[in-house]
Protein backbone atom coordinates (compact mmCIF):
# COMPACT_ATOMS: atom_id res chain seq x y z
CA UNK A 1 0.00 0.00 0.00
CA UNK A 2 1.25 3.23 -0.78
CA UNK A 3 0.98 6.46 1.03
CA UNK A 4 -1.03 9.55 -0.38
CA UNK A 5 1.19 12.39 1.12
CA UNK A 6 4.54 12.87 -1.07
CA UNK A 7 7.77 12.65 0.48
CA UNK A 8 9.85 14.76 0.28
CA UNK A 9 12.80 14.58 -2.35
CA UNK A 10 16.78 14.56 -0.48
CA UNK A 11 17.74 17.64 -2.48
CA UNK A 12 14.70 19.69 -2.36
CA UNK A 13 15.32 21.99 1.46
CA UNK A 14 12.68 21.98 4.31
CA UNK A 15 11.24 25.01 5.03
CA UNK A 16 10.10 25.86 9.16
CA UNK A 17 8.27 28.74 9.86
CA UNK A 18 9.54 31.77 10.81
CA UNK A 19 9.33 33.33 13.82
CA UNK A 20 7.23 37.16 13.57
CA UNK A 21 9.75 39.95 13.23
CA UNK A 22 10.04 41.89 16.78
CA UNK A 23 11.15 45.06 14.96
CA UNK A 24 9.43 45.89 11.42
CA UNK A 25 12.16 48.73 10.94
CA UNK A 26 14.94 46.59 10.53
CA UNK A 27 15.12 43.54 7.83
CA UNK A 28 14.72 39.92 9.56
CA UNK A 29 17.17 37.01 8.69
CA UNK A 30 16.03 33.91 10.08
CA UNK A 31 19.64 31.94 9.40
CA UNK A 32 21.22 34.29 11.50
CA UNK A 33 21.28 34.00 15.51
CA UNK A 34 21.99 37.35 16.53
CA UNK A 35 19.30 38.75 13.91
CA UNK A 36 21.56 41.50 12.23
CA UNK A 37 22.20 41.93 8.76
CA UNK A 38 25.08 39.80 7.41
CA UNK A 39 28.09 42.21 6.75
CA UNK A 40 29.22 43.25 3.18
CA UNK A 41 32.49 41.71 2.20
CA UNK A 42 33.35 44.78 0.40
CA UNK A 43 32.77 46.65 3.26
CA UNK A 44 35.53 47.00 6.26
CA UNK A 45 34.06 46.35 9.54
CA UNK A 46 33.83 49.42 11.68
CA UNK A 47 34.58 49.54 15.32
CA UNK A 48 32.05 50.48 18.19
CA UNK A 49 32.01 54.41 18.50
CA UNK A 50 29.99 56.14 21.31
CA UNK A 51 27.66 58.82 20.21
CA UNK A 52 29.09 62.52 20.66
CA UNK A 53 27.93 63.93 23.81
CA UNK A 54 26.76 67.89 23.19
CA UNK A 55 26.90 69.63 26.96
CA UNK A 56 24.37 71.77 27.29
CA UNK A 57 25.41 75.37 27.32
CA UNK A 58 22.61 76.46 30.07
CA UNK A 59 24.37 73.30 32.52
CA UNK A 60 27.45 74.01 31.52
CA UNK A 61 27.43 77.80 32.66
CA UNK A 62 25.68 76.51 35.91
CA UNK A 63 28.47 74.31 36.63
CA UNK A 64 30.90 76.67 36.38
CA UNK A 65 29.12 79.24 37.95
CA UNK A 66 28.69 76.65 41.13
CA UNK A 67 32.61 76.06 41.13
CA UNK A 68 33.25 79.92 40.82
CA UNK A 69 30.99 80.51 43.73
CA UNK A 70 32.65 77.75 46.06
CA UNK A 71 35.99 78.94 45.45
CA UNK A 72 34.99 82.76 46.01
CA UNK A 73 33.79 81.22 49.75
CA UNK A 74 36.42 79.13 50.00
CA UNK A 75 39.25 81.99 49.71
CA UNK A 76 37.48 84.08 51.59
CA UNK A 77 37.08 81.52 54.60
CA UNK A 78 40.41 80.76 54.30
CA UNK A 79 41.19 84.72 54.26
CA UNK A 80 39.50 85.45 57.09
CA UNK A 81 40.76 82.00 59.35
CA UNK A 82 44.48 83.56 58.02
CA UNK A 83 43.39 86.89 59.43
CA UNK A 84 42.35 85.33 62.71
CA UNK A 85 45.28 83.28 62.90
CA UNK A 86 47.32 86.98 62.25
CA UNK A 87 45.61 88.82 65.04
CA UNK A 88 45.34 86.02 67.88
CA UNK A 89 49.45 86.72 67.65
CA UNK A 90 49.09 90.14 68.16
CA UNK A 91 49.61 91.64 71.04
CA UNK A 92 46.97 92.23 73.55
CA UNK A 93 46.95 95.87 73.10
CA UNK A 94 46.95 95.57 69.38
CA UNK A 95 43.98 92.82 69.20
CA UNK A 96 41.60 95.66 71.16
CA UNK A 97 42.97 98.69 69.10
CA UNK A 98 42.25 96.68 65.83
CA UNK A 99 38.39 95.41 67.62
CA UNK A 100 37.91 99.03 67.97
CA UNK A 101 38.34 100.10 63.97
CA UNK A 102 36.51 97.53 63.47
CA UNK A 103 33.64 98.17 65.69
CA UNK A 104 33.99 102.03 64.56
CA UNK A 105 33.60 100.96 60.99
CA UNK A 106 31.06 98.55 61.08
CA UNK A 107 28.41 100.67 63.35
CA UNK A 108 29.27 104.22 62.60
CA UNK A 109 31.45 103.77 59.06
CA UNK A 110 33.83 105.61 59.63
CA UNK A 111 36.67 103.65 58.49
CA UNK A 112 40.63 104.41 59.33
CA UNK A 113 42.92 105.68 56.38
CA UNK A 114 45.98 104.01 56.12
CA UNK A 115 47.74 107.42 55.54
CA UNK A 116 46.20 108.33 59.15
CA UNK A 117 47.18 108.47 62.51
CA UNK A 118 45.51 107.23 65.57
CA UNK A 119 44.83 110.44 66.93
CA UNK A 120 43.81 112.13 63.44
CA UNK A 121 41.30 109.04 63.16
CA UNK A 122 39.93 109.88 66.98
CA UNK A 123 39.68 113.43 65.63
CA UNK A 124 37.94 112.70 62.57
CA UNK A 125 35.58 109.99 64.41
CA UNK A 126 35.08 113.21 67.11
CA UNK A 127 34.17 115.61 64.05
CA UNK A 128 31.15 112.55 62.91
CA UNK A 129 30.00 110.63 65.70
CA UNK A 130 28.27 111.06 69.55
CA UNK A 131 30.73 112.84 71.59
CA UNK A 132 30.77 109.56 73.92
CA UNK A 133 31.77 107.20 70.99
CA UNK A 134 34.59 109.79 70.31
CA UNK A 135 36.01 110.50 73.98
CA UNK A 136 36.01 106.83 74.38
CA UNK A 137 37.68 106.21 71.12
CA UNK A 138 40.07 109.23 71.78
CA UNK A 139 41.21 107.30 75.04
CA UNK A 140 42.01 103.89 72.90
CA UNK A 141 43.85 105.67 70.29
CA UNK A 142 45.80 108.03 72.95
CA UNK A 143 46.78 104.45 75.16
CA UNK A 144 47.76 102.69 72.10
CA UNK A 145 49.63 105.36 70.75
CA UNK A 146 51.11 105.58 74.05
CA UNK A 147 52.43 101.97 74.62
CA UNK A 148 53.47 101.37 70.50
CA UNK A 149 55.72 104.99 70.30
CA UNK A 150 56.51 105.33 74.21
CA UNK A 151 56.78 101.97 74.64
CA UNK A 152 54.76 102.65 78.26
CA UNK A 153 53.16 100.20 79.46
CA UNK A 154 48.74 99.81 79.31
CA UNK A 155 46.71 98.01 81.83
CA UNK A 156 45.41 95.50 79.69
CA UNK A 157 42.17 95.06 81.51
CA UNK A 158 41.17 98.95 81.69
CA UNK A 159 41.61 99.06 78.11
CA UNK A 160 39.49 96.22 77.64
CA UNK A 161 36.76 97.49 79.51
CA UNK A 162 36.93 100.49 77.43
CA UNK A 163 36.85 98.18 73.98
CA UNK A 164 33.36 96.97 75.80
CA UNK A 165 32.01 100.35 76.68
CA UNK A 166 32.66 101.69 73.37
CA UNK A 167 30.35 97.81 72.08
CA UNK A 168 27.96 98.84 74.48
CA UNK A 169 27.55 102.80 73.05
CA UNK A 170 27.80 101.59 69.47
CA UNK A 171 24.65 99.54 69.95
CA UNK A 172 22.68 102.08 71.75
CA UNK A 173 23.58 104.20 69.00
CA UNK A 174 22.60 101.74 66.70
CA UNK A 175 19.29 100.62 68.60
CA UNK A 176 18.50 104.50 68.70
CA UNK A 177 18.96 104.95 64.76
CA UNK A 178 16.90 101.80 64.22
CA UNK A 179 13.87 103.71 66.19
CA UNK A 180 14.40 107.37 64.07
CA UNK A 181 13.98 105.59 61.38
CA UNK A 182 10.73 103.36 62.28
CA UNK A 183 9.29 106.55 63.58
CA UNK A 184 9.91 108.60 60.30
CA UNK A 185 8.38 105.94 58.19
CA UNK A 186 5.65 105.95 60.52
CA UNK A 187 5.26 109.48 59.99
CA UNK A 188 5.58 109.55 56.20
CA UNK A 189 3.40 107.08 55.96
CA UNK A 190 0.66 108.35 58.76
CA UNK A 191 1.35 105.07 60.75
CA UNK A 192 0.75 104.98 64.74
CA UNK A 193 -1.06 107.43 65.25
Amino acid sequence: MQSSTPTPSPSAPTTQPSPPNPNPNRPFNSSSPTNSPTPNSSEPSKPFELPKWEPDPVLLRIIIGTIGICGAIAWYLSRQQKQQQQAAKLPPVEQIYRSMLATVSKEQRIFKRGSQTQLEYADNVSKLSHHQIAKVVREISELYTAWRYGKQPVNISQLSKKLQYLQHLQQLAAQKQRQQKVEKFKSQWGLGK
